[in-house]
């Protein structure tokens, strides 16, 4: 009896709250159910599930050897040497499901890009550093320097122990942005999402690689271009990536302030010049776009199913929107027990709270196969009858959903 006492007080206050949402939310398989209120962020708009299905149409091998047409030679006669395209198709494939996430039309190959960013990876290569501005190696001709020295100005660069895999260089390099060197600016990030971006090469040699990035041969249409996305993967997002928002125009830092509130339990960050609770940057550099605000919070994870809101205020606009994350792991029949939300193996009174949550929320972030654990009369639509069946389990009145 003392567990029901405490379990219906639980219930009543799930109820209370409940009622005050929206009476039912419809689902339809296949579909995420995700709220895209935001003001100011003009990309498009892409659900859950079609992140997932784009991703599984442009694989990518972030482990995967380079493979050449023509090998390159780092002794005389000297060759920068041609990738075949397979190895430039897996980069190209990385890069763009990356802007597919960000709400970007894809990027194609560019042969000449490609020649000038193979044959910067070359240069650098050569002289065992890393550099937009290289000096010419000892020996190598004037021709492959001047070749080299043009792409490298005019490209994204990465060099280490894993950076012949272009993938690689990609997601954990240029998305990530976030060492030392480059969070103040997350260049190369910049230069990866940029709308007016059309074309791009790539190239790689020894441990050094390189993406051509300065291309601007599209009319963009978008605008405010965010990372993480509206929609996130958590597998390409850590607690430790910045956040970052492009502007196209120049920002007066002291009058910018971001407040960034985590749904499930309103902790908030807060970033400005005056205080922040992490690292805050804006940059107006023209890496694609200037006008960058940039922070990073402290303290923080995230997980399948998170929901953060976002509000920027600049000295003349005021930007609003919210980030779901998902797990790109997570398959439909992971959690397919009616009843139980939190996908606990178990159904009790913290599947009425992720249920009152879900309410609150509008049920936003929730996976297809989230929802339909928590469709308890399968009537395909999550309604309050729903959660009083719920209640009626727990509290012993009834033995099963069916």
């Amino acid at each position: 009896m003392k567990f029901k006492k405490i379990v219906s007080s639980v219930l009543a206050v799930a109820m209370s709250v409940a009622f005050t949402a929206s009476f039912y939310v419809p689902y339809i398989e296949n579909q995420s159910f995700v709220s895209y209120a935001s003001e100011g962020i003009n990309v498009a708009q892409h659900t859950q599930d079609e992140i997932k299905q784009y991703i599984e149409a442009h694989p990518f091998d972030m482990k995967a050897q380079p493979v050449y047409t023509v090998q390159p030679s780092t002794t005389a006669p000297y060759e920068i040497g041609k990738l075949d395209s397979a190895t430039e198709e897996n980069a190209l494939n990385a890069l763009n499901c990356m802007r597919y996430i960000a709400g970007l039309p894809e990027v194609t190959l560019d042969e000449e890009y490609s020649r000038l960013a193979q044959a910067a990876a070359f240069v650098n290569h050569v002289n065992g550093s890393l550099s937009h501005y290289p000096e010419q190696p000892a020996g190598v001709p004037d021709d492959i320097y001047q070749l080299g020295k043009t792409g490298a100005s005019s490209s994204n660069l990465s060099r280490g122990t894993t950076r012949y895999n272009l993938a690689q260089c990609v997601i954990n390099g240029y998305m990530y942005d976030s060492d030392n060197s480059n969070i103040s600016r997350v260049g190369h990030r910049r230069w990866c999402i940029n709308p007016s971006m059309a074309k791009t090469g790539f190239g790689t040699v020894g441990n050094t690689s390189g993406m051509y990035s300065i291309d601007r041969s599209r009319q963009k249409t978008e605008s405010n271009v965010c990372w993480p996305a509206q929609n996130m993967p958590t597998e390409y997002f850590s607690s430790s990536t910045a956040w970052s928002i492009s502007l196209n125009k120049t920002l007066f830092e002291d009058y910018v302030e971001v407040k960034l509130v985590r749904s499930s339990d309103k902790q908030e960050w807060n970033f400005s010049t005056s205080s922040a609770d992490g690292d805050f940057y804006v940059d107006n550099g023209y890496y694609a776009e200037p006008g960058c605000i940039i922070f990073r919070p402290s303290d923080i994870s995230y997980n399948d199913g998170d929901k953060f809101d976002v509000k920027i205020t600049t000295e003349d606009s005021t930007i609003e929107y919210s980030v779901n994350f998902f797990s790109l792991d997570v398959k439909e029949n992971e959690q397919n027990v009616v009843g139980d939300i939190d996908n606990s193996k178990k159904i009790d009174v913290f599947d009425v709270i992720a249920m009152k949550n879900g309410f609150v929320t509008d049920f936003s972030g929730w996976s297809y196969a989230k929802m339909k654990t928590a469709d308890i009369n399968g009537d395909d639509m999550l309604s309050i009858s729903d959660l009083v069946l719920l209640q009626q389990y727990l509290l012993g009145q009834i033995k099963n959903f069916g």
